[in-house]
């Protein structure tokens, strides 16, 4: 069961309050925005999931976690505005984590920020970017290693671009979408068809190409050169557009939802419509309504709510037939959703955005949201009258396993100088594994990041939750990259968004020929038994020999550290821990232990 959060200063902004609401335990953190945008994120690699909020009035909020749910302000160099997007990658290829941010501060406003080891951010003036709020994102459009910046905004503004990173540290600006014009767009980088790259999805409120109407469509990649597909969606604006494989099937289905009327095909406001991908034809399989979100961006969500391996759907907006701002949550039953029997007593929200994060670290997601919450239901305390920043903890008692490790590493070289990577499926306790979306990393000569996984490397613990960096697929595919000598390494990422450890070989390449290595984890001798275990674990190695044990979680928590010799007695309480084993000879092994 979830116990009750603490009550904590906030300094300027007096106490946060938490307090019981139904079978939910609700945090507010006292941050009165609409129309924003939430990033939960491990912003100083500790292992935990932070906060940064930003929206309507200029406000914006960094917020530490302090690793059981408890949040503390935090300086930070970033900005809050309307319609603000926050996107985060590499942008620089040194294994920090970089920012970009656009909206309506008043004038628009777009800039980039570059990290340094300590986890520092400092915004860099020298890449001034276009002004044209409200969407910009991080992302390798290309496959060559290098992540571009997508920037796309009201026609008024400026047309929309894509900065092709030089790998000079400067950026080639595309003007293939010159002739689009606009209104409120947000985009989606997604690989719905499978084949190795990232599209663009793009839903507008309006673009005046050809006349007023709502967009909802794809924009198929071909090597960075973008070409519109219809997807025979009906289209919707001031929206949201949210990706996921809710049937499990191996592709991406979408939930649409926003505005309808100008030539949209539908005369209403108040749906949320889920298509299901059928290789890459698109069918309308379920509605939820009546919810009107009123903003463009976040304002629903697929997330495993009760961690039974499938992605149940979040909805929030205006409801009339509810009478009020609306937040549910619809149960996945192989395929058919159902309300949850306690969506009266979730705050509603609309003018809205949400998030899902394991914020406390109890292997279940919880529900960050956003948005104008009014208008009490049956008299439940569910409503503010103003707008809100809330954390809803998730009180399911469900646990949850993190995936197995990829197996079967492997990287070809074709003649054109592409490099292939490719691995085995994994499997998960609950998560069926075609629905298991993978974290692929790959570091070059002179230790540069060509694919940047958010997620910590040793621990596997995801930095922010959501889909890994190449999605569905077991293959990935950089072209162009320089020879010399590699490592690489790629995680399992399940429903919950909990990751599994990674496995990780490394190559070089030479003279136009790639040549596996030893791999840089030389397997060692031990014997983790009983494994699952009832809480008490024993690791023997081989006698005569010293080795450097840690154990964390599977989120990044230390749990033991220390030198053994012999056999190492554990005991555990219950869930999921990596086991890190080296020894004086450079031998490295993981393996995973799980406590029920």
């Amino acid at each position: 069961m979830k116990k009750n959060l603490l009550f904590f200063s906030l300094g300027l902004l007096g106490p946060l309050a938490s307090y019981a609401q139904g079978p939910f335990v609700v945090r507010n953190l006292e941050l009165e925005v609409q129309h924003a945008k939430i990033s939960a994120i491990d912003i100083d690699k500790d292992g935990d999931v932070d906060l940064l909020i930003g929206g309507s009035g200029n406000n914006v909020m960094l917020y530490k976690n302090n690793g059981s749910g408890e949040f503390t302000p935090a300086e930070h160099p970033f900005t809050g505005g309307a319609h603000v997007t926050y996107g985060w990658g590499d942008v620089n290829n040194d294994g920090n984590l970089d920012m970009v941010q656009s909206g309506f501060g008043g004038p628009p406003f777009a800039d980039l920020f570059t990290s340094d080891n300590a986890g520092v951010f400092t915004k860099q003036a020298s890449s001034p970017l276009p002004q044209m709020a409200p969407t910009i994102g991080i992302a390798d459009l290309n496959n060559d290693g290098y992540q571009d910046v997508y920037v796309f905004g009201n026609q008024d503004l400026g047309r929309p671009k894509i900065l092709f990173n030089n790998k000079q540290g400067g950026y080639t600006e595309s003007s293939q979408f010159e002739s689009y014009k606009f209104i409120d767009p947000m985009v989606s980088p997604v690989d719905y068809d499978n084949d190795g790259d990232l599209d663009l999805f793009v839903m507008a409120t309006n673009v005046q190409t050809g006349g007023d109407r709502r967009f909802s469509r794809i924009f198929d990649n071909n090597g960075g050169t973008f070409t519109e597909r219809n997807l025979n969606l009906m289209p919707k604006g001031w929206g949201s557009a949210v990706w996921g494989d809710y049937d499990s099937d191996g592709d991406l289905d979408l939930l649409l939802n926003g505005d309808g009327w100008l030539e949209s095909g539908e005369n209403n406001d108040n749906i949320y419509r889920l298509y299901r991908n059928d290789a890459g034809a698109f069918v309308a399989a379920s509605t939820f309504q009546d919810y009107r979100q009123l903003s463009a961006g976040d304002g629903g969500r697929f997330a495993d709510w009760d961690n039974d391996g499938d992605l149940d759907v979040i909805v929030t907006g205006w409801s009339h037939n509810q009478g009020r701002q609306a937040t549910d949550i619809y149960l996945n039953n192989n395929g058919t959703f159902t309300a949850h029997s306690n969506n009266a007593s979730i705050p509603g929200v609309s003018e809205s955005a949400i998030e899902v994060a394991d914020v406390d670290g109890d292997k279940d997601l919880d529900l960050i949201m956003t948005g104008f919450s009014g208008n009490n239901y049956n008299g439940a305390n569910s409503a503010f009258s103003r707008n809100v920043s809330l954390v809803v903890v998730n009180p399911t008692t469900a646990t949850n396993a993190a995936p197995s490790a990829p197996s079967n590493l492997r990287a070809t070289l074709a003649g054109n100088g592409d490099i292939t990577f490719a691995w085995n499926a994994s499997t998960d306790d609950t998560t069926p594994s075609a629905a298991l979306t993978y974290n692929l990393f790959v570091v070059g000569p002179n230790g540069k990041q060509y694919t940047y996984a958010l997620a910590d490397t040793t621990s596997g613990m995801v930095r922010t939750p959501g889909m890994g960096n190449v999605q569905l697929n077991k293959t990935w595919t950089l072209k162009g990259l320089p020879e010399g000598k590699y490592r690489w390494g790629v995680q399992a990422i399940d429903n919950s968004f909990v990751g599994s450890p990674f496995m990780k070989t490394h190559f070089t390449v030479s003279n136009g020929v790639l040549t596996k290595v030893a791999d840089e984890k030389t397997k060692i001798a031990m014997v983790v038994y009983p494994n699952p275990s009832p809480g008490k674990v024993m690791v023997k190695f081989e006698e005569g020999k010293k080795y450097q044990v840690r154990v964390n979680t599977v989120d990044g928590r230390l749990v033991k550290e220390q030198a053994v010799a012999g056999t190492l007695h554990l005991d555990l309480r219950a869930g999921v821990y990596v086991l890190h084993v080296t020894d004086p000879r450079g031998g490295v092994d993981t393996r995973r232990i799980v406590v029920k």
